[in-house]
C-alpha cells in the first residue's frame, strides 16, 4: 500500500511524474527478479527486455511532451506580452498623440485626442467634411469633465457634448440637422483600436465612432 500511495502522488506531477513512476516500477521489477534464487527462464528474460524497451520509449515520449508543453507555454506567454505592447493598455492610449476616424460614405474625417490632466483625462475631437473645398469643420466633440482610463481592458465611458458647427448650407447638404449642442455619452471598447458608440446621456439613438492611431503618430 505505501508503494501504491507513492505512485498516485507521483502521477499528480504530470508528465514528469509519469516518467518517474515508470522508471521506479521498472527498478522494482528488476530488484524483485534479482532477489529470486532461480534464474528467470529465457522467455521471461525476453519479456523483461521488451518491457524495458517499451518503458524507456514511453518515458522518452512523456519527457518530450513535457518539454514541448513548456516550450509552447513560453511562446504563448511571449506572444501575449508582445500583444500587450501594441494593444491599447492605459499607457499605450496615453502615448497616442492623435486618433483618427473616417466615414467614407459621408466623407467625414474626425481627429481626436485624449488629454492627460493629472491622474485623469479629457477628450476632444473635431470632424471635418473632406469633400468640400477647405475641408470645413462640421462637428465638435468634447468631454464635460475629466475621467479615468481603466487600468484593465474595460470600457472607457464618459459624458460630454457633440456640437454641430457647419453652416446652414452644409448642414442641409449633409442632413446634419440644426446647429445644436447635444448631451452625449461616449463608450469606447479597447483592443487594437477604439470601437466607440456615442449616444444620448441615457443611451438613446446611438451612433458609431471608431478611432484608430493616426499614421505617423
Amino acid at each position: 500500500m505505501p508503494e501504491f500511495s507513492l505512485v498516485l502522488q507521483a502521477l499528480g506531477y504530470g508528465a514528469i511524474g509519469v516518467a518517474g513512476t515508470v522508471i521506479y516500477l521498472t527498478y522494482r521489477l528488476v530488484q524483485k527478479l534479482a532477489d529470486t534464487s532461480q534464474a528467470p527462464s529465457p522467455g521471461v528474460l525476453e519479456l523483461i527486455q521488451k518491457y524495458m524497451k517499451f518503458t524507456l520509449w514511453c518515458t522518452g515520449v512523456v519527457v518530450a511532451l513535457q518539454v514541448s508543453e513548456q516550450v509552447m507555454q513560453y511562446v504563448v506567454d511571449k506572444r501575449y506580452a508582445e500583444c500587450l505592447d501594441i494593444a491599447l493598455t492605459t499607457e499605450n492610449v496615453e502615448r497616442v498623440q492623435e486618433w483618427r476616424s473616417h466615414w467614407a460614405k459621408g466623407q467625414w474625417e474626425t481627429s481626436a485626442r485624449f488629454i492627460r490632466k493629472g491622474d485623469k483625462y479629457s477628450f476632444t475631437a473635431t470632424t471635418r467634411h473632406m469633400g468640400t473645398d477647405g475641408e470645413p469643420e462640421i462637428m465638435k466633440w468634447w468631454s464635460d469633465d475629466t475621467f479615468d482610463l481603466p487600468k484593465d481592458f474595460s470600457e472607457i465611458v464618459f459624458l460630454g457634448k457633440r456640437q454641430v458647427t457647419a453652416d446652414a448650407a452644409l448642414r442641409a447638404k449633409l442632413n446634419l440637422g440644426p446647429s445644436t449642442t447635444y448631451s452625449t455619452r461616449f463608450t469606447f471598447k479597447r483592443s487594437w483600436s477604439l470601437s466607440g458608440v456615442y449616444a444620448g446621456p441615457d443611451g438613446g439613438s446611438p451612433g458609431d465612432l471608431f478611432l484608430y492611431v493616426a499614421r505617423g503618430k
